[in-house]
C-alpha cells in the first residue's frame, strides 16, 4: 500500500499513526513487532519521541532502521547469513590485490597502495552501484558496443569500462571467498530470498520518506508493498512523480494527487544574501535574537541546516556558544581533514618527511610542529596521570610553551636562522638553547632546573617524532599514529579543546580500521608513501556528530534533516557547488553508461536534493535561505527557483526586491598617522641610550621608527627562511673577512701574502659552523658565490690597492678589525654616548682610512647629495642624506683619537658590485680635499643637531614625509597604519 503525505502534515506522526502496540491496558506497550525504515537514522529519534508522547508510559519501541540497516538485519537475522560486512578499507585492499595481479586494469601510476587508494574508493563505489543496479559483468563489458547508447564512449572511456568489468567480475568473487559481503551483495541476496514467511512475526512494516532508490532496493520495496502488513509512505514534493512511476500501477494512480498538492500556498520564506560566511551567521543571530534570549523557545522544531560542513565551527563560535549545552544539539558529519588533530598529524608527518639521510630535520617544519597547540601544551612532567593530594607533582603546560618559544627564538635569531637542518639530538644538547631556556625561566615562579626541562624535550621528541624513524608496514605505521594520539590525549591540554573527544574517537576508529585492515601488511620502500596513504584515508573519513537529545535548537547536515518536520528552519550556504554539490567526474562510468544501466547521474542527484529541500521548506512555517554572493560564489539554482515561485505568488517583477542583503560598514580609508608626543620622561630616557649611525639613519628616515625601536623596544620577529636574506649574507661575509685579515693586524699586508686557497678553506669552515654543513639548494649556491666573489676581492681589489701603494713607496698596514668606537660628546650641558663598530681601519702610508663593507651595489643608498643639502634647512636633510654612517665614523674616530675628522678618509667597500676592483671604494665626500673638509664639518654639525633633536621634548616623533621611500620596507608599517 502506498500513501502520500503532505509536507504540511507532521510526517513523523503520520508514520506513528500506522503503528499499533501489542500490549493492552496497563501492560507495557510493545511496538517491537513493527519495523520502520527511513532513508536516514535521524527521524527514528523523532518517531520514538512521538510514540512516547502518545503513550505517556513506558513502551518497547519498534525496530527502526535505514535501508542499509534493514537489508543487514534481514540478511543476518532472517536469512541467517554469518559473513562479515566488508569495510571500505578492506574493499580497497582487495581491489589493490586484483590491480597488482592483473596488469593493464588501470594506469601504472596507481601500482602503489597510497596512489591507488582514492581510485580504489571510487572503483568500490562504482562496483557497489553496479551491484545495486543488478548489472551483470556481460552488460558492463558490452556497454561500449551497445547500439542503444546515444553517446558512444571514447577510447579512454571504453578502457575504463573494460577495466571496471574485470574488477566487477573478480571483486565479488574475492569478497565471497574471504568470508565478506557488501551492501550490494547483501541486497541481492535479500531480494532473492524475500518471502512473507520471513516476517511471520512482524505485524507492520513501513518504508517512509524515500525518494531515490537503487534498482535492487526498489524491487525489494515493490515486492513487500504487495503484502498486507507493508506500507510505503512518501512525502509529496517536487519530482515525487518519478518515484511513483517506478513503484508500479499503484504509484502511477497517485501522480495526479501529488501534482495538485504542489500548487498550494507555501510557507513564509526569507532570502538573505551575504558577502561571506560570517555575514550569514551575523544575520542568523539577528533573526533568532528574540528566541535566543529565552532558550526555552528553541525546541526541536527549530533547525539550522548546514549543507556545507565547514560552516559548523563559525556557527558554533558565533552562535551556539551563547546557548547552554542543553539548548542545542548537533547531528551531522564533519570532515576529518578539517580537524585540528589532522593539522597536528599533517605537521608531524611533514616534519618526519623532511628528514635527510643524516637524520636531520628541516627547521621551519620543526617549529611549525612544536608550536602547534597540542604539542606546545604537553604537560611538564608529561605523566599520563596527575597525582593529587599532598606531595603531588603538578602538571604544567606553561613550561613546555616556554621551552619551545625559547627554541623558536634561538633558531630564528642571527646566523642560526639560516641553518636549515638540525638533528633532534643537537637541539636537545645545544648550549645556546639551554641558556635561552634558562634565561626565560628567570621570570617563572617556582621554575624547574634546566636539565629536567631539556630531558622533557627529549621525551617529547621520543614520543612524537622518534617512532617514525623506522616503519615496517601499514599496520605498524597506523599503530604508531594511534599511540601518538593517545600520548597527546593523556599528556597535553588537547582534551580540553572544543570537540577534541569526538575528533579523537573518529581518528582512533579510522586508525584502528587501517591497522586491522587487509592493507596492514603492505610495505613501502619510500616512507612518504605511508604518509600519503594516511592523508588519503583520513580525507575519506568524517566525524559523525550523532547528537540524540531531541531538545533545543537542532543543527543538522542537509541529509540529516530529511523527513523531519520543522516549524522554523534556516538554511546556510545555499550556493552553487553546495546545493547541488555533485560533479560528473565523481565516477569512472561515462554518463551514457550510467544512464543505460539505470545508475544515478548527477542530474538524478540534483533532483534528489531539490526534492528534499522542497519537502523541508514546504513543511515549515518560517524558512530563511542564506547564501553568499561575491566574486567566487553565487547563489544556488534552487534559490533562483524559490525566488521565481515567490515572484509569481506575489506578482513581483523584480526578484531582487525579495532578497535582503547583509552589508558591512567598512571604512576603506586609513586614519592619518599622528605624531607621538615626546614626554619629558621619554626625553630623559633617550639621553641615556647609545647613539649609533644606525639609530641616526633610522631617525632620519622616520622618527616613529626610532620610537618603536628604542623607546618601546619592539623588534621584528625573525623567521627561519628558505632563502638567506641579504643581512645573513652580509653578516657571513663580514665574519669571513674579519677572520681572514686578523692575522695581518698591526703589520703591513703584502701581495704575496694574499692566499685565495686559504680564503676558500676559511669559507668552507665558516659555512659549516654557521649553516651546519648544509650543502643543498640555495645554501650551496651561496657558498659558491661567496667563494668566487671573495677570491675576486683579494685578487682584483686588495692586490691592486697594495701594488698601487707600493709604487708610491707606501705600505698598507691594518690596525683595526671589527673595532668598537665609543666617545662622549657634550651638547647643551648634557653628555651623550656615541658608539659604532668599524669593520676595518688601516693606514696607507700616513693616511688613516676607515672602511665599511657593504654587500649592496647601489651607492645612492649610502651617499650624500651635498648640492641639495643645506645644513641650516632641516627640510633638506632627509632627501639629501642616504646614510650618516661614514660621517659618523669619521667624527667618532676623530673625537676618540683626538684627530680632526676631516683628516680621516672614510670609504664604503661596495662588495655587491658585479665586478670587483679598486673602484668599489666609495666615499660620500668630494675628492677635492678642501671641499671635503667643509663637507665633513657640515656633517659634524648635522650629527650633533640630530642628537639634540632626538632628545628635544618639543619635537614629537613624526611619521616620515617620504612614504614611497620609507614605508614599503618598514617593519612597523602596520603599527602606524601605513600598510
Amino acid at each position: 500500500m502506498i500513501e502520500l503525505v503532505s509536507p504540511r502534515e507532521n510526517f513523523i506522526r503520520e508514520v506513528a499513526a500506522r503503528l499499533q502496540p501489542k500490549g493492552k491496558g496497563e501492560a507495557a506497550k510493545d511496538y517491537s513487532r513493527s519495523w520502520v525504515v527511513f532513508p536516514e537514522r535521524r527521524p527514528a529519534y523523532y518517531l520514538r519521541k512521538a510514540l512516547a508522547e502518545r503513550e505517556q508510559t513506558s513502551f518497547i519501541p519498534p525496530v527502526l532502521e535505514s535501508m542499509d540497516g534493514f537489508v543487514g538485519r534481514v540478511y543476518e537475522e532472517r536469512l541467517g547469513k554469518r559473513d562479515r560486512l566488508i569495510d571500505p578499507l578492506d574493499a580497497v585492499a582487495l581491489l589493490f590485490e586484483i590491480q597488482r595481479g592483473e596488469s593493464g586494469f588501470v594506469h601504472e601510476h596507481f601500482m602503489t597502495a597510497d596512489s591507488f587508494f582514492p581510485l580504489g574508493m571510487k572503483i568500490f563505489h562504482d562496483l557497489e552501484e553496479l551491484c545495486l543496479a543488478g548489472a551483470t559483468t556481460v552488460q558492463v563489458r558490452e556497454l561500449d558496443l551497445s547500439p542503444e547508447l546515444d553517446e558512444k564512449p571514447s577510447a579512454q572511456a571504453r578502457g575504463r569500462l573494460q577495466s571496471l568489468a574485470s574488477f566487477y567480475e573478480q571483486f565479488y568473487a574475492a569478497v565471497k571467498e574471504r568470508g565478506y559481503s557488501t551492501i550490494g551483495s547483501r541486497s541481492l541476496t535479500v531480494l532473492d530470498g524475500l518471502k512473507p514467511e520471513l516476517f511471520a512475526d512482524i505485524e507492520t512494516i513501513v518504508f517512509a520518506g524515500f525518494y531515490s532508490l537503487s534498482k535492487v532496493e526498489l524491487k525489494i520495496i515493490r515486492t513487500m508493498m504487495n503484502w498486507d502488513h507493508c506500507f510505503v509512505l512518501l512525502l509529496r514534493g517536487k519530482g515525487i512523480e518519478s518515484v511513483l512511476r517506478e513503484l508500479g500501477p499503484e504509484g502511477k494512480a497517485l501522480i495526479g494527487k501529488a501534482e495538485d498538492e504542489i500548487k498550494g500556498p507555501g510557507p513564509e520564506i526569507e532570502f538573505i544574501r551575504s558577502p561571506d560566511t560570517h555575514g550569514q551567521i551575523f544575520a542568523l543571530n539577528r533573526a533568532l535574537e528574540e528566541k535566543t534570549r529565552d532558550g526555552a523557545e528553541l525546541d526541536e522544531k527549530h533547525a539550522i541546516v548546514l549543507p556545507a560542513a565547514e560552516t559548523l565551527f563559525p556557527l558554533y563560535q558565533q552562535k551556539l556558544t551563547a546557548l547552554a549545552g542543553d539548548q542545542f544539539n548537533i547531528s551531522m558529519g564533519y570532515p576529518l581533514s578539517r580537524t585540528p588533530i589532522y593539522t597536528f598529524f599533517d605537521l608531524l608527518l611533514e616534519l618526519v618527511q623532511s628528514r635527510d639521510e643524516d637524520g636531520r630535520l628541516y627547521a621551519p617544519h620543526y617549529l611549525r610542529f612544536v608550536l602547534h597547540p597540542y604539542t606546545k601544551n604537553i604537560y611538564f612532567p608529561a605523566a599520563e596521570h596527575t597525582v593529587t593530594g599532598e606531595g603531588a607533582e603538578e602538571k604544567r603546560a606553561d613550561l613546555t610553551r616556554i621551552l619551545f618559544h625559547a627554541i623558536e627564538d634561538e633558531l630564528t635569531q642571527g646566523r642560526r636562522r639560516t641553518k636549515s637542518f638540525w638533528k633532534l639530538a643537537e637541539l636537545e644538547t645545544d648550549e645556546a638553547i639551554r641558556k635561552a631556556v634558562q634565561e626565560k625561566l628567570k621570570a617563572v615562579e617556582d621554575p624547574p632546573d634546566v636539565a629536567s626541562l631539556m630531558d622533557h624535550l627529549s621525551s617529547i621528541h621520543a614520543q612524537t617524532v622518534g617512532p617514525f624513524g623506522e616503519i615496517r608496514d601499514v599496520g605498524d605505521f597506523s599503530g604508531k599514529m594511534a599511540r601518538v594520539l593517545d600520548y597527546i590525549y593523556k599528556s597535553s591540554t588537547a582534551r580540553l579543546h572544543h570537540f577534541f573527544h569526538p575528533f579523537a574517537e573518529a581518528f582512533t576508529r579510522r586508525l584502528d580500521d587501517l591497522e586491522n585492515s587487509l592493507l596492514r601488511d603492505v610495505r613501502f620502500e619510500d616512507r612518504s608513501a605511508y604518509f600519503n596513504l594516511f592523508r588519503k584515508v583520513i580525507a575519506a573519513g568524517t566525524v559523525p556528530f550523532e547528537g540524540t537529545p531531541l531538545r533545543g535548537l537542532q543543527v543538522l547536515g542537509f541529509w540529516e534533516a530529511r523527513c523531519i518536520p520543522f516549524e522554523d528552519v534556516s538554511f546556510l550556504d545555499v550556493n552553487e557547488d553546495v546545493l547541488p554539490s555533485f560533479r560528473r567526474e565523481d565516477t569512472l562510468l561515462p554518463m551514457a553508461a550510467r544512464t543505460r544501466l539505470g545508475l544515478p547521474t548527477y542530474q538524478d542527484n540534483e533532483r534528489r536534493m531539490e526534492y528534499y529541500l522542497d519537502t523541508i521548506v514546504r513543511g515549515a512555517r518560517k524558512v530563511r535561505i542564506f547564501f553568499v554572493e561575491n566574486n567566487d560564489k553565487e547563489r544556488s539554482r534552487f534559490v533562483e527557483k524559490l525566488i521565481w515561485e515567490k515572484q509569481k505568488r506575489e506578482r513581483e517583477r523584480d526578484g531582487e526586491k525579495l532578497v535582503r542583503t547583509v552589508q558591512y560598514r567598512v571604512a576603506l580609508t586609513k586614519d592619518e598617522t599622528k605624531p607621538v608626543e615626546k614626554r619629558s620622561a621619554v626625553a630623559e630616557y633617550l639621553k641615556t641610550i647609545n647613539f649609533s649611525a644606525t639609530a641616526l639613519d633610522m631617525y632620519l628616515r622616520c622618527p616613529l621608527q626610532l620610537y618603536y625601536s628604542k623607546v618601546l623596544g619592539i623588534e621584528e620577529r625573525e623567521e627561519i627562511g628558505e632563502q638567506m636574506e641579504k643581512k645573513d649574507i652580509g653578516s657571513f661575509v663580514h665574519d669571513v673577512l674579519e677572520e681572514y685579515f686578523k692575522r695581518f693586524a698591526g703589520q703591513a699586508v703584502r701581495e704575496r701574502d694574499l692566499d685565495a686557497g686559504e680564503m676558500k678553506r676559511l669559507i668552507a669552515r665558516k659555512f659549516e659552523e654557521s649553516y651546519g654543513g648544509d650543502m643543498a639548494g640555495n645554501a650551496y649556491l651561496l657558498k659558491l658565490q661567496v667563494e668566487r666573489h671573495l677570491e675576486e676581492f683579494l685578487l682584483n681589489y686588495q692586490a691592486p690597492v697594495i701594488r698601487d701603494l707600493a709604487s708610491q713607496g707606501k705600505a698598507l698596514v691594518l690596525f683595526g678589525l671589527e673595532q668598537v668606537l665609543q666617545c662622549e660628546i657634550h651638547l647643551n650641558g648634557d653628555t651623550f654616548k656615541l658608539v659604532g663598530r668599524l669593520d676595518r681601519s688601516e693606514k696607507r702610508g700616513q693616511d688613516i682610512f676607515i672602511l665599511d663593507y657593504k654587500t649592496g651595489a647601489n651607492e645612492k643608498y649610502v651617499g650624500i647629495n651635498f648640492k641639495k643639502l643645506v645644513a641650516e634647512d632641516r627640510e633638506t636633510w632627509n632627501e639629501a642624506i642616504g646614510s650618516v654612517q661614514i660621517p659618523f665614523y669619521n667624527c667618532v674616530y676623530g673625537w676618540m683619537h683626538h684627530l680632526a675628522p676631516e683628516s680621516i678618509q672614510g670609504r664604503f667597500l661596495m662588495l655587491g658590485k658585479s665586478h670587483l676592483s679598486p673602484e668599489i671604494e666609495f666615499s660620500p665626500y668630494d675628492k677635492d680635499e678642501n671641499v671635503r673638509a667643509g663637507q665633513v664639518q657640515t656633517m659634524e654639525k648635522i650629527i650633533s643637531a640630530l642628537v639634540r633633536e632626538i632628545v628635544d621634548p618639543a619635537r614629537p616623533f613624526e611619521p616620515s614625509n617620504d612614504r614611497g621611500r620609507t614605508c614599503p620596507s618598514c617593519p612597523y608599517g602596520y603599527l602606524c597604519n601605513r600598510r
